[in-house]
């Protein structure tokens, strides 16, 4: 025969346990109510660079839903043969801007890019991404096969990337051009001043020129005087010897 205290410790063992059942059934609507949703997150390195520790590329995004901005920090050399996933809220989301904070200049040269919208959802079947390509090769890839996305090259957002070494040609073909126009110009410029330089040059000798046939002409005028002298002494001496000859009767 069950006494009194044999039915107060059954009730309250009872009670114990309609409190652990409620406990555990609450817990399970709370983890159901709170799971968590992702986004997951791919990078494509092209061949021609290495992934390098410190590869860090900085998004900035907005969730559309609340039109709150944030940023996060993504190590694309942790992700390159695995798939990322970031825990979000669920809602629609913008990319705004990437940067690149790593130092792999190449990266820079090269271009890259990133997906810029994804959706978030919950769910064991919820699946969405967001696409970092890193190079020239996979972001035209990643260009060619999405219609929204972001790209920069050389610090700059563009349009379209340039293969690495076209802007370098092209400034160099630019060089040349403005190298053989300067030097042509400084041909144009410099020809005047030969002009100039060779009338210059010729005035003095004229001048020094002028000056020998003025003197040659002074010198023939006052030369002029001496020789007639002679000439002069010549013809009393003629006149002199007939005169004396006339007077004396010889002729």
């Amino acid at each position: 025969m069950r006494t009194d205290y044999d039915k107060k410790k059954a009730r309250f063992s009872l009670n114990v346990l309609i409190c652990i059942l409620i406990l555990l059934l609450g817990s399970i609507v709370i983890v159901q109510a709170d799971e968590p949703s992702y986004i997951y997150i791919d990078v494509w390195y092209s061949n021609n660079l290495k992934a390098q520790q410190g590869d860090n590329f900085v998004i900035h995004y907005t969730n559309m839903d609340t039109q709150e901005e944030k940023e996060i920090t993504i190590d694309a050399s942790k992700l390159e043969s695995n798939t990322g996933k970031l825990e979000l809220p669920t809602g629609k989301y913008q990319i705004n801007d990437i940067t690149y904070d790593g130092y792999n200049t190449d990266i820079e040269k090269s271009g890259y890019g990133v997906t810029s919208s994804f959706v978030v959802e919950s769910g064991e079947n919820a699946f969405d991404e967001f696409i970092i390509s890193i190079g020239y090769k996979q972001t035209k890839n990643l260009e060619s096969q999405y219609e929204s996305y972001i790209l920069k090259q050389n610090f700059s957002k563009v349009d379209t990337l340039e293969k690495p070494g076209e802007n370098a040609n092209k400034a160099t073909e630019n060089d040349k051009g403005n190298s053989t126009n300067n030097a042509g110009e400084e041909e144009t410029t410099k020809q005047p001043a030969k002009e100039k330089k060779q009338t210059v040059q010729k005035q003095p000798k004229r001048a020094k020129h002028k000056q020998k046939i003025e003197k040659k002409e002074t010198t023939k005028t006052k030369s002029s005087p001496v020789k007639i002298i002679p000439l002069l002494i010549m013809a009393v001496v003629s006149f002199g010897g007939i005169y004396i000859g006339h007077k004396m009767g010889k002729f």
